[in-house]
Formats: structure tokens, C-alpha cells, sequence
């Protein structure tokens, strides 16, 4: 580690390190929100809107990407957008058949 200006800069490799341990808890688990999509009859539309209101971050180009599989995301995400599903699915009185990240193989 460097100092500069009182503030500990760590080398490459930490950041490397940071990197290689955030890699692990990427999740890809669009197929299962795909089907949460068709047993609730919710469009895509109105999934992105229910996803942004539960908190999720990503945009609908990267909704999209991870629903087909293209991009793998963060656990938390996922599970962003496995509730705003389950809730609208326990609406429908289907119970919350939609996975968390932790649920989900890897």
C-alpha cells in the first residue's frame, strides 16, 4: 500500500484480488425469471417498472441481457428482480415460486 494524501492507495494486485472475489457472486439466473415472467402473465414492460420500484439498478437493455443470458449479475440484483416477480405473483395467488440468487445453482 501507498499513502497519498493520507489516504491508502493499494496496489494492482488488491484490486485484482477485489475483482477475482466479485467474479464469484455473479449469478446467472435469467432463465428463472423468464419463467416467472410467463406463469404470472407479466409483461416485460410492466416487469421493469416493478423492478426499478423494488430498487433494482440496471436498465432495460440489462434486464433484457441477463433475462436471454448474455450477462451474468450480482447476486442482489437477481434477487431485485426475483421479488418484484414473487410479489406480483403472490398477487395472483401463485405463492413466491421464483428463486433468490442463494437458491440457485451456480
Amino acid at each position: 500500500m501507498h499513502e497519498r494524501g493520507g489516504v491508502a492507495i493499494r496496489h494492482r494486485s488488491g484490486i485484482r484480488q477485489w475483482e477475482e472475489t466479485a467474479m464469484q457472486h455473479l449469478l446467472r439466473g435469467g432463465a428463472a425469471l423468464v419463467t416467472g415472467l410467463d406463469l404470472s402473465g407479466t409483461t416485460f414492460e410492466q416487469f421493469c417498472w416493478d423492478y426499478i420500484a423494488i430498487g433494482g439498478n440496471h436498465t432495460r437493455a440489462e434486464l433484457s441481457a441477463y433475462l436471454v443470458g448474455e450477462v451474468d449479475w450480482f447476486a442482489i440484483e437477481h434477487d431485485a428482480a426475483a421479488h418484484a416477480l414473487n410479489e406480483r405473483c403472490a398477487e395472483l395467488h401463485l405463492g413466491y415460486p421464483i428463486p433468490y440468487a442463494h437458491e440457485i445453482d451456480r
